[in-house]
């Protein structure tokens, strides 16, 4: 496939007015979206298969429970053969991920220190205030309000939020669509970042629209892939494609 598509872009594009470093430039770029574009086909694809066999395995059962015959049993062992052989296949690659950025099954550091970098610095401990004869700033701030209004405020727990990507395709007027990309957060993913990164890589307009929620100007359909590449953490099980969704 790759060998095929550099034949073309070469046949389509050498020239004598084109210089060999725009030439290669250009043909690293084609080349890339043109991989990118047949690993989000193979994805597809592949979670289309395990949706269908998954739904045809419960089909099977429900028959078999009715009226067990040997025919449906052959047929039910056969279905989750195929179902468990695609699973084994998301192991092995989620195994592969993980030597890129867990340090101690791999050799590049450079993942895992910059995953533990966006994660939240609760663990670092604080700085205790020292209680003596002369009371810092901080106790006596604490002392004044207590005086006006009894007691502080008591902060309340940060609540656990699941972590999952979600995707979603709205259509707009004249038959356009934007993207929406709902839960980077949930991963320490700065919105801001991910909206500059977005619209570097797409070429088009993004913009942060809620707490966490982030839209993009198009239809992409290697953006499962995108964010993946990009936010490793962001694993097949954590990110959903919600297809077309209307509001």
């Amino acid at each position: 496939m790759i060998s095929t598509a550099i034949d073309n872009f070469l046949e389509t594009n050498k020239d004598d007015t084109v210089s060999p470093s725009l030439l290669w430039q250009t043909l690293k770029v084609v080349v890339r979206g043109d991989i990118i574009a047949y690993t989000s086909r193979v994805n597809k694809a592949r979670r289309r298969e395990q949706e269908q066999l998954l739904n045809s395995i419960i089909d099977i059962d429900h028959q078999y429970s009715a009226s067990p015959t040997p025919e449906l049993y052959k047929t039910k062992l056969d279905l989750k053969a195929k179902y468990e052989l695609l699973s084994s296949d998301k192991t092995e690659r989620l195994l592969l991920k993980s030597r890129g950025f867990v340090y101690e099954h791999g050799e590049k550091a450079g993942r895992l220190l910059a995953h533990q970098l966006k994660c939240p610095q609760g663990n670092i401990p604080k700085p205790e205030v020292v209680m003596g004869e002369d009371p810092p700033a901080l106790e006596e701030e604490e002392k004044k309000k207590q005086k006006r209004g009894g007691r502080g405020q008591i902060k309340q727990k940060k609540k656990t939020v699941p972590q999952k990507v979600t995707i979603a395709k709205i259509p707009r007027a004249k038959k356009k669509y934007v993207t929406r990309v709902c839960g980077l957060a949930t991963f320490d993913i700065e919105l801001k970042d991910a909206q500059r990164f977005f619209a570097q890589k797409f070429s088009c307009g993004a913009s942060v629209t809620a707490e966490d929620e982030i839209i993009i100007q198009g239809d992409f359909t290697d953006i499962i892939d995108v964010i993946q590449e990009k936010w490793p953490e962001v694993d097949d099980d954590s990110i959903d494609d919600l297809e077309e969704v209307k509001t």
